[in-house]
């Protein structure tokens, strides 16, 4: 199955949710990627790289990517994990995308983004 997760900046929510579905679940083809980045190709801030590694996930070859229409078409499942007001039309348009509230991760506290890397690999969990 091929998955896709997909956030604001592809930073924190969705490589967090990518990188724990492909441990839990190796057998499906995970990806993700941002709706509002302005270069693909960066590296996730230290913190959430060290919050995963906390857990023995290393995201040290994760880069950013901006979505696009053929990411989305050839996605057998679409999670997106902002706001629906701020995706492109070619990602609200499609039937495969469900949106699922997740906090935030940009300016918070370890011990939050901690809490919130608990709380993403409790959905991805239910979701596979």
């Amino acid at each position: 199955m091929k998955i896709l997760y997909v956030c604001e900046y592809n930073q924190g929510r969705s490589p967090i949710a990518e990188y724990l579905h492909r441990r839990i679940n190796p057998k499906d083809e995970v990806k993700s990627a941002g709706i509002n980045l302005k270069a693909s190709g960066d590296t996730i801030p230290k913190v959430i790289w060290d919050i995963m590694n906390e857990i023995g996930v290393d995201l040290s070859n994760h880069r950013t990517g901006n979505l696009n229409p053929l990411m989305v078409q050839n996605a057998d499942r679409i999670f997106v994990l902002c706001e629906k007001e701020k995706c492109p039309v070619f990602l609200t348009d499609s039937p495969k995308a469900v949106y699922i509230k997740t906090k935030d991760p940009y300016h918070k506290s370890k011990e939050e983004l901690r809490e919130i890397r608990k709380s993403i690999e409790t959905l991805v969990k239910s979701l596979i």
